[in-house]
């Protein structure tokens, strides 16, 4: 699945990407700028800050990745430009 993603300009936006999403997940960030952190839950828990500027390719794991299980929870903050993002997901939903 592929979709272009839109970040308006605001305080915070909080994500974790459905379980039928496998293996990776890959964000292009192509423009607008906001701080993107990875966490073990939505009290940001060991959050850690991803680097995102425009330019920018963000990958992270989903549920098979290399035998993981893993979905991580990501969000925003200081939404300060209008972002625009690409994203690439495999949907495992779709599979025939």
């Amino acid at each position: 699945m592929q979709r272009l993603l839109n970040h308006p300009i605001q305080q915070r936006r909080y994500d974790r990407d459905r379980t039928d999403y496998r293996h990776i997940i890959c964000l292009f960030v192509l423009e607008g700028f906001g701080r993107f952190y990875i966490a073990d839950d939505r009290i940001k828990t060991n959050a850690i800050e991803i680097a995102n500027l425009p330019g920018d390719v963000v990958l992270m794991p989903g549920p098979g990745f290399v035998g993981l299980n893993e979905r991580p929870f990501h969000y925003l903050e200081n939404i300060t430009q209008e972002r625009w993002v690409f994203g690439l997901r495999h949907d495992q939903s779709k599979l025939v």
